[in-house]
C-alpha cells in the first residue's frame, strides 16, 4: 500500500468522514466566543469532516455586501477560521418593510426581551443562495440566538447548541 492510499483508508476511518458539518454562529471576532468558534471548526476537521462556517451577522440589516465596512473587518479579523467554506448572512435591509420585523423584533427590542428581539435578528438573516440545496449533517450552533438561522439552514440536521449561553 502506498503511503496516499494509507492515508486514504485512514481518512475514511474517521468518524465524520464524509459527513458536513455547519458550525453557525455569531459574526464576532473580538470576544473569546470567536476562539471557541475557531476550535469547533478545527475539531471538526480532524475528525474527517467538511466544515462550513455560517457567521450571522446580528444588526444592522442591509450590508449584506461582503465589501461593507463592518463585513470587510470581520473578513480581515477572522482569517484563522479553519473552515473548509466560510459563508456570511444578515437581514436585508428590505426587512424594514415586513410587519415581522416590527412585530417579533422591534416590539420585543423596545420592551426590554433582547433574546427574543436577538433571535429574530438571525431569523431574518438572508442565507447565500449557494447553501440552498446542500446536504448538511450536523449543525453546531453558538449562542442560543443563531439557533433561527441555523433552522433555516436546515431544519432537519441534528443541532448540537453551544452551552456558552447557559447564562443567558
Amino acid at each position: 500500500m502506498t503511503l496516499s492510499a494509507s492515508k486514504a483508508v485512514a481518512d475514511q476511518e474517521l468518524p465524520l468522514a464524509g459527513k458536513t458539518v455547519a458550525v453557525v454562529h455569531a459574526a464576532w471576532h473580538s470576544c473569546g466566543s470567536y476562539q471557541v468558534n475557531v476550535s469547533q471548526a478545527a475539531v471538526y476537521k480532524h475528525l474527517g469532516a467538511h466544515v462550513i462556517s455560517l457567521a450571522v451577522r446580528e444588526w444592522p440589516p442591509g450590508q449584506s455586501s461582503l465589501e461593507s465596512p463592518r463585513w470587510r473587518d470581520y473578513i480581515s479579523h477572522t482569517q484563522d477560521m479553519p473552515a473548509d467554506e466560510r459563508y456570511y448572512a444578515n437581514m436585508p435591509g428590505s426587512i424594514l418593510t415586513r410587519p415581522a420585523f416590527w412585530s417579533e423584533l422591534y416590539w420585543p427590542l423596545i420592551h426590554g426581551d433582547h433574546a427574543r428581539a436577538t433571535a429574530a435578528m438571525t431569523k431574518f438573516a438572508r442565507l447565500p443562495d449557494e447553501l440552498a440545496l446542500r446536504r448538511i449533517d450536523l449543525i453546531h450552533c453558538n449562542h442560543f440566538f443563531c439557533i433561527p438561522a441555523a433552522r433555516n439552514l436546515s431544519a432537519t440536521a441534528p443541532l448540537a447548541i453551544e452551552t456558552q449561553d447557559v447564562q443567558a
